[in-house]
């Protein structure tokens, strides 16, 4: 046997055939392929296998479809229904195969986006070069994933270093099953290529023992060391000491790491964990399947039963029992080293495991049972109210009293107001109620009461704060005026500032405050995403009013803006004073006229107290601006404008006095490690310097940071409702371009702004 006798898919003048691998090792024999029936037929019957081989075969079959009927197609409308038409066909052939579905969705997005002026025969040149494309694509992310795999198998097999490797694997995973030379079996050649190859374990695999026959035979054909065993030996070989790794492929693999492949995966994978070898699955990007969350929504396919009685049309099993013929099983990810792809190693968030999205029955059933919050025969009314950036959100009341009633938050596994294609992790719930428990401790009159926090499927459920509580965000946008509320922000971060930070905790406490915080690390890179990078070049998910791109292109090429924005940055990364809030917005706080409570805390870490000063300060300039859109009646508007700069005023002052207040308490700061009480006693003159120079600083960061969050408001991801509500274009426009003049000018000269009337007046000088 040698390598030119095992070419998957050879092109033909007109088709092209593929390798029958039902046939091998005994049969060199080809299909030839007509049209998208052809195509449909080889995959179905399993002629051709592994979830990029199939998604390639199926993008060829569709060209040649597409070819065979194109003196019938008059239009590029007709053609891009055509392509869509054959896609939805091809797609039935094999439902596990993500790559499949990955790739056909898009080519088809790719063909609709064709513009409609094109010839059918322009149409069609460009649907061919797209799947060439992938097709060469494939082989390069084969050779990449293998040198990722190889540099991850020297962290977790040491002994490869000094010393031949044993490693196992399943089904067929080389160059028959992916163009290139393979995912797993490609990262198993480039361990033999390197000389660090003992031996490669080849099981039998079903269903028709695509191990013995296929992989077998790339190893064969390969010359590499190999030797064949029943899959009911693996657990044997393990606990002689004879695999050092194992190594599998995947036909899909959910955003948690949770991977389905052929049957028997998931055996090596208990198997493996039970004796401490690394379990890897190797496979590109394209197989992850982003929005599905895990392992349970996975369909596996289920084989006729025929397929286990007979081999090779000999019957080996007698008729009449019934039979069960799934092809594939899922590993949990919590079974999984590694999974590396072409671009690296997929983190994967393990905590989706068991975590499902709640409907309105389970979570009436979750609120009865887990919770116990409800009796079991309560009615309930369960409304959803989410309208963030990130979370699912109800609102839950008993039918039969009115006055028992919760609000639930459930984490999603990725952003919603983006999309799966945006993982984003489930811990982020528990970290909010951790941030929620210490907020309440320090501030219980302006935190909102947690009442549960569920870790398997990340909801909080927490006191509801019913009308005439409302978003202050919304309270502002309709001109209401609420006179305590910057009052009460502003002691809410005093206390929660303080008493989480160096001033207060002695250096033991502090550091393991830091260590347990810092874990939440995806939602801190979020915010250095999308608060201090994504804004300053043209960035994915960004947007702007198109009236203000002459702005928004000086402020990307504004290196003194930028300088100042990379400053803060890093203070944002490096300083670890005290416990954020994170998110401390106009949208993170509900009031009444005379209440205040702040929530949403789940963006909460170690990090620069002036962060938090400057995002809540940030919100109401952000509304201040907004507000010149309101031409009904300017006196009323006028009016508004100058309260809300009245309550940056009375939030600044009321932070500085209970901070200070909080600080000149001996009790307070017996213990601080960041000022000694040993060193602050020297005078009181001392201390009120060192208090005034801290204050000082303090004052300078919020301003930076408040600079910062205006501009990511306008020209980043997520925009705010107060500008974004403004319906005149072109009055948005001016308030926004205002706004970010105002914005740059703190950041590029805060130290000329040494006070909260020269900061008011320059909002002031900055109206349109």
């Amino acid at each position: 046997m040698n390598k030119n006798q095992l070419e998957p898919l050879i092109h033909l003048q007109k088709g092209f055939k593929v390798l029958d691998q039902k046939k091998l090792p005994t049969a060199f024999e080809y299909i030839t392929v007509n049209n998208a029936k052809d195509t449909f037929q080889v995959i179905r019957e399993m002629n051709v296998r592994g979830a990029p081989f199939i998604a390639v075969v199926a993008l060829y079959g569709l060209v040649l479809e597409v070819e065979n009927n194109l003196q019938n197609i008059k239009t590029t409308v007709q053609f891009k229904e055509y392509v869509k038409e054959q896609i939805e066909y091809l797609k039935q052939s094999r439902p596990t195969a993500v790559n499949l579905f990955n790739d056909t969705d898009f080519i088809l997005r790719f063909v609709q986006d064709l513009d409609e002026q094109l010839s059918i025969d322009k149409c069609f040149e460009q649907l061919k070069f797209q799947v060439e494309k992938i097709d060469k694509d494939y082989v390069q992310a084969s050779d990449d994933m293998a040198q990722y795999g190889y540099q991850k198998v020297i962290q977790d097999v040491p002994k490869i270093m000094h010393d031949k490797i044993n490693v196992l694997t399943i089904c067929n995973t080389g160059k028959l099953a992916v163009p290139g030379v393979g995912t797993a079996l490609g990262l198993i050649r480039e361990i033999h290529k390197r000389g660090k190859l003992n031996m490669v374990y080849v099981p039998e695999t079903r269903p028709y023992l695509q191990g013995f026959r296929l992989t077998a035979s790339e190893v064969l054909a390969d010359e590499m060391p190999g030797t064949l065993i029943t899959d009911s030996m693996a657990g044997f070989l393990m606990k002689q000491g004879k695999i050092d790794l194992v190594v599998i492929g995947a036909d899909r693999v959910a955003s948690n790491g949770d991977t389905a492949n052929k049957i028997g995966s998931y055996s090596f994978s208990v198997l493996a964990k039970n004796h401490g070898i690394p379990f890897y699955t190797v496979l590109p990007e394209s197989t992850i399947d982003r929005q599905c969350p895990n392992g349970s929504y996975i369909e596996i396919e289920q084989r006729p039963g025929n397929e286990m009685i007979y081999l090779n049309n000999q019957q080996i099993a007698p008729l009449g029992l019934n039979t069960y013929n799934p092809a594939f099983d899922v590993t949990p990810s919590s079974n999984i080293t590694r999974v590396i792809t072409e671009k690296g190693e997929f983190q994967f968030d393990r905590e989706i495991q068991d975590w499902e999205q709640v409907n309105h029955e389970s979570l009436s059933r979750h609120l009865k049972n887990t919770v116990k919050y409800f009796e079991e025969n309560e009615e309930l009314e369960i409304q959803e109210v989410g309208d963030g950036n990130l979370n699912l959100v109800f609102i839950v009341k008993s039918k039969k009293n009115s006055q028992k009633q919760v609000i639930c938050k459930q984490a999603l596994p990725y952003i919603r107001c983006v999309g799966p294609e945006w993982p984003f992790p489930l811990n982020r719930a528990y970290f909010e109620s951790q941030a929620l428990s210490y907020q309440f401790q320090q501030s219980p009159e302006h935190t909102p009461k947690m009442i549960h926090h569920d870790k398997k499927l990340q909801i909080i459920t927490m006191e509801f704060l019913e009308p005439p509580y409302i978003i202050l965000r919304k309270g502002l946008i309709n001109q209401n005026i609420y006179e305590n509320a910057a009052k009460h922000i502003a002691t809410f971060t005093a206390k929660t500032l303080f008493f989480s930070s160096g001033l207060h905790l002695d250096q033991y406490k502090l550091r393991e405050k830091i260590a347990f915080w810092c874990q939440n690390t995806s939602l801190c890179g979020l915010t250095e995403q999308v608060i201090f990078l994504d804004p300053y070049y043209d960035a994915q998910y960004n947007k702007h009013s198109p009236q203000i791109d002459d702005l928004a292109k000086q402020i990307k090429q504004d290196v003194v803006l930028i300088n100042a924005v990379m400053k803060l940055r890093n203070k944002f990364i490096s300083e670890k004073q005290a416990l954020i809030h994170g998110d401390l917005h106009t949208g993170s706080v509900m009031v009444t006229e005379k209440n205040t409570k702040i929530i949403d805390p789940e963006f909460a870490f170690y990090g620069p107290m002036g962060f938090d000063l400057g995002a809540l300060v940030a919100n109401y300039f952000l509304n201040y601006f907004s507000q010149s859109s309101k031409q009904e009646n300017l006196e009323k508007t006028k009016k508004f404008q100058t309260y809300l700069l009245d309550q940056v005023k009375q939030y600044w002052e009321t932070f500085e006095a209970e901070f200070t207040k909080l600080w000149q308490n001996e009790e307070n700061y017996k213990n601080s490690c960041f000022y000694p009480s040993i060193l602050m006693q020297k005078s009181e003159q001392f201390a009120q310097n060192v208090r005034e120079t801290f204050i000082k600083q303090l004052w300078e960061d919020m301003l930076g940071f408040v600079g910062c969050k205006i501009i990511r408001r306008i020209l980043g991801i997520a925009h705010v409702e107060d500008m974004e509500g403004i319906q005149d274009e072109n009055l948005k426009a001016k308030c926004e371009r205002s706004a970010l003049q105002f914005a740059r000018e703190i950041l590029v000269n805060t130290q000329k702004y040494q006070n909260i009337q020269q900061l008011q007046e320059l909002a002031i000088n900055n109206l349109p």
